[in-house]
């Protein structure tokens, strides 16, 4: 059976995807990617990246220095659906 991989260039593009992605479902304000993208196999289907920001105001309210915020974020490659949660000093 043969085995394809995906060229650099294609791989640089997913990178891409996942972090806009995701950085528009997180919330946060002047959100960042905070590490590497980690590959789960295919069987699972999912790239983790892990974000950094700040909250944004509620509507209404004065803008504020906010503290630091991070977050999961999780990218279904097959469909392109990502899912974020907050990342507390609880769950560490």
């Amino acid at each position: 059976m043969p085995v394809f991989a995906s060229s650099d260039e294609a791989w640089a593009d997913h990178d891409r995807k996942v972090a806009q992605k995701c950085t528009a479902a997180s919330g946060l304000m002047n959100a960042v990617v905070s590490s590497k993208p980690i590959l789960f196999d295919d069987t699972v289907g999912y790239t983790a990246i892990t974000l950094r920001g700040h909250l944004k105001p509620v509507a209404g309210s004065q803008p504020k220095a906010t503290a630091t915020q991070e977050k999961l974020c999780l990218y279904m490659r097959k469909t392109g659906k990502v899912h974020v949660a907050d990342i507390s000093a609880a769950t560490r």
